[in-house]
């Protein structure tokens, strides 16, 4: 046993001590300070985001605490929205003669499509496939504040849709950032190419430039 501890011990400390043969390891490429700090920026973007949805989570568990399910049946149903968005875009792609498998690859985030068209795709699934909406005629309605009887209903305050519009597209690997506004509740879109997209998601995905926001009603729905 000795024999074989002492065998182990050499393997450690050779195999720490340089690269194979001998050779001194490799020097890790350090990575760019840029590329750096954009990740740091979307970890933390990413993580507020599951705070917000736990969040969101907790208030919906405490108002249904005969129900144990609620985080769970909340993020299925959001997996299931964002699978359907991967689904018809695979569809497509697959019409418009392109390489559907490559929509589904990966899992989670979408390789190899414009997030303009992700974008798009998010807006048809939500509104026009799956009928959400803003609750304009019972608007003041305790449901439309709990994320689980927004999910089951199809309809919210702007808050909570913003919430259901952010969720689904964190899932597919999109950073959306949630705006608080004077009187109304945004979600932000920031292309990495340039410029910047405000997206109402409780006016079935309009999408506003900064400028047209200068016009926005200061009365707007909460």
């Amino acid at each position: 046993s000795s024999s074989s501890s002492s065998g182990s011990s050499c393997t450690s400390s050779s195999s720490s001590s340089g690269g194979r043969g001998g050779e001194p390891p490799e020097e890790e490429e350090e990575e760019d300070e840029g590329d750096s700090e954009r990740r740091r920026k979307r970890n933390g973007s990413v993580k507020r985001e599951i705070d917000i949805e736990e969040g969101a989570v907790l208030i919906a568990s405490w108002e249904h605490t005969t129900d144990l399910n609620v985080r769970r049946k909340v993020y299925r149903e959001l997996d299931e929205i964002a699978g359907t968005v991967r689904q018809r875009l695979a569809q497509s792609a697959a019409v418009d003669g392109e390489e559907g498998t490559a929509v589904v690859a990966r899992g989670k985030e979408i390789e190899g499509v414009d997030e303009g068209r992700i974008l798009s795709e998010v807006n048809t699934t939500l509104y026009d496939y799956l009928g959400f909406t803003g609750n304009v005629n019972d608007y003041m309605n305790p449901n439309n504040s709990l994320i689980d009887q927004v999910l089951e209903k199809r309809m919210g305050i702007p808050i909570t849709l913003a919430l259901v519009y952010a969720a689904v597209c964190r899932r597919l690997g999109i950073r959306i950032d949630m705006i608080g506004m004077p009187g109304h509740f945004m979600v932000k879109y920031t292309n990495p190419a340039g410029g910047e997209i405000f997206i109402d998601a409780f006016a079935e995905g309009r999408h506003l430039t900064p400028d047209v926001l200068l016009l926005f009603p200061q009365n707007s729905h909460n």
